[in-house]
């Protein structure tokens, strides 16, 4: 069985914030490179809740880029390392597994629009 971590760290940092922890103290357990590069990991991780259903799967992706969701069924995600952020860009290693096992590793890259972190390529291996 998978473990996200992330998502756990995530749900944990929260959790922490509602038992009378300053913000900044909240995020202190998490060090993915601040709030950006912990939103681009979390688009990530949802990739594994998404996958089964075109209509979000298409949503996480920047207009026109989404690939045809029933190539990601078979597969779950997991960021390796941390993502990169420059501006409104970032890039993010991200760790493919089958049934069967690791697939490869693929650099994904992101795009912020307004406020929200979209995948702009998510290569298969």
């Amino acid at each position: 069985m998978h473990t996200r971590f992330t998502v756990c760290a995530v749900l944990l940092a929260l959790t922490a914030c509602g038992c009378g922890s300053s913000p900044s103290d909240s995020k202190a357990g998490l060090d993915l490179g601040g709030a950006d590069a912990t939103a681009v990991a979390t688009l990530v991780e949802d990739m594994n809740d998404a996958k089964g259903n075109a209509k979000k799967v298409a949503a996480m992706f920047v207009k026109g880029a989404a690939p045809d969701a029933k190539k990601f069924n078979s597969y779950d995600f997991y960021i390796v390392g941390k993502p990169t952020v420059t501006g409104t860009d970032a890039t993010c290693k991200v760790r493919v597994d089958a049934a069967k096992g690791t697939k490869g590793e693929q650099d994904w890259t992101f795009v912020k629009e307004g406020d929200k972190w979209k995948i702009k390529a998510a290569p298969l291996p």
